[in-house]
């Protein structure tokens, strides 16, 4: 871990399989922006074939980076949470939706670094599960309290939404946080 990155609140460490450039970024905007959503198997192959040097611990959770609701509605997918389902599948372990972005934010692209930071402060929450006794909606607080999280989305720039996304799951008791992403840029 960078020492300039390392804090109570802050992401452990990052996992990318490759650059954003060339062909892995002309495939992930036609995943973002043209709907093929199909394209999502060879970012897994390519997240799985980096892996193999690293141990995922036993009790580790994979979650997706949310998408503002209404641009999940817009987009019919949330290329993030497809990335977790596969990698949980491949990997025998739990992927889970602990976060919504609860604040709709511009898109980052163009955003310089600052400006990221500032479009996604405060965007994430913790998902309420409806508890099926009470009726009250409540965090699932046990999928979270001293457990590994693995964030899951397909390009690292600046770093800002899994540094929001990994904030709110620390405060929420997680006991490490950290990010893989397919193209880092």
């Amino acid at each position: 871990m960078h020492p300039g990155c390392a804090g109570k609140y802050r992401l452990d460490g990052l996992v990318v399989a490759c650059r954003y450039r060339g062909p892995v970024k002309r495939a992930i905007a036609k995943v973002k922006y043209k709907w093929i959503y199909d394209i999502e198997k060879v970012f897994v192959d390519l997240l799985v074939k980096n892996l193999w040097r690293f141990d995922l611990p036993k009790d580790v959770i994979l979650v997706p980076v949310p998408l503002h609701v209404k641009r999940k509605r817009w987009r019919g997918f949330n290329q993030a949470e497809i990335l977790a389902k596969h990698l949980a599948t491949i990997f025998k372990v739990p992927s889970a939706n602990l976060l919504v972005r609860s604040k709709e934010t511009k898109t980052q692209v163009g955003l310089s670094r600052d400006e990221r930071k500032k479009n996604v402060k405060d965007a994430f929450s913790l998902h309420l599960f409806r508890h099926p006794d009470t009726e009250r909606s409540e965090v699932e607080g046990s999928l979270i309290k001293g457990r590994d999280i693995v964030l899951v989305d397909d390009v690292f720039t600046s770093g800002a939404t899994m540094s929001e996304c990994a904030k709110v799951l620390k405060r929420a008791g997680a006991k490490s946080v950290w990010a893989m992403a397919v193209a880092l840029g």
